[in-house]
């Protein structure tokens, strides 16, 4: 089915991804990442090209790859005008999850300017901060916003009680756990 999609068509892109991700799926990771690197190199193919090709690397945990690919992402989206925080978020944690702590940070921060409500990257960069035992007040309040942003979320909340649990603040921290486990 997928073969009969023309090119030209408008449905092409999603098809070639499509493909891609049966071919992955089917264990043939270099087919997917072959078709997936032409889609990205082709002309015009867009930050959305560059996107999977990322993520393609991200679940292989080829970090520079990924990061190279989102890094073009970036660009191509800026360049149509777009201004996507979900890209610098995705380099940021592969920048993070490769060592590169400086350029995570960065990323994650440019993240943050673009979408200050986004309990995602609030948590990620809270609890990287408090990981490399930078700012812990910093550290804190972005963990507290990304858990009044979503309260529910279960990750959120234990950042939010290891937090606590690192400024001493111990009857908080254990509160915040049992309000996660009891789902109040």
């Amino acid at each position: 089915a997928l073969d009969n999609v023309r090119a030209d068509d408008p449905m092409a892109l999603a098809a070639h991804a499509r493909r891609a991700e049966i071919l992955e799926t089917m264990g043939r990771d270099a087919d997917a990442g072959a078709l997936l690197v032409a889609a990205a190199e082709a002309p015009g193919s867009g930050p959305d090209a560059w996107l999977r090709l990322g993520d393609w690397h991200r679940r292989a945990d080829r970090f520079a790859e990924a990061i190279s690919a989102y890094g073009r992402a970036i660009t191509e989206a800026e360049a149509a005008g777009a201004n996507d925080w979900a890209l610098y978020f995705l380099r940021g944690s592969m920048k993070e999850r490769s060592g590169d702590w400086p350029g995570a940070e960065a990323d994650l921060r440019a993240a943050l300017q673009r979408a200050p409500d986004e309990p995602v990257v609030l948590n990620y960069l809270g609890y990287s901060l408090l990981d490399r035992g930078a700012d812990g007040d910093e550290a804190a309040t972005l963990i507290a916003r990304a858990a009044k942003l979503r309260p529910g979320d279960g990750g959120i909340i234990d950042s939010l009680g290891w937090s606590q649990f690192r400024a001493g603040r111990f009857a908080d921290a254990a509160f915040s756990n049992e309000e996660n486990i009891n789902g109040r």
